[in-house]
């Protein structure tokens, strides 16, 4: 597992956002972000995500426990991430639970209780064209 990668800093050297560490987990590509998300930080999540490590990943899990804020804009990469792949949020904070219920964005992106839960997961079967 790697330590901290990136992290957004203000105040007295003290990051507002950091992405604590990024590992492939049995064929997961998964993201530990903390802190506070929102348009100053952000780019640490985004970042954390283009990251090339994750390439052949069968999915991305996003542990956000440690996600003490997030405003519209985390949401908006989240949404672009899960546009792009399979994007599975672990252990969402009582605070990215309301921001995806108030939202609506949680009938779109996934949440499990825990890293092994998300990574679990077997993702659903391509749909089969039926014949003509």
């Amino acid at each position: 597992m790697s330590s901290v990668q990136e992290s957004s800093q203000t105040g007295p050297g003290r990051p507002r956002a950091a992405v604590a560490a990024r590992y492939v987990q049995d064929g997961a590509y998964v993201v530990v972000v903390e802190g506070e998300l929102d348009l100053d930080t952000v780019e640490v999540l985004r970042a954390a995500f283009d990251d090339p490590e994750r390439q052949g990943s069968v999915c991305t899990v996003a542990d956000v426990s440690g996600v003490t804020f997030a405003d519209s804009t985390a949401l908006n990469v989240l949404l672009q991430v899960h546009a792009d792949r399979d994007l599975r949020l672990a252990s969402p904070s009582e605070g990215v639970r309301r921001l995806l219920r108030v939202s609506g964005a949680d009938a779109v992106l996934r949440t499990y209780a825990s890293v092994p839960e998300a990574v679990a997961d077997t993702p659903p079967a391509p749909p089969i064209d039926p014949p003509v």
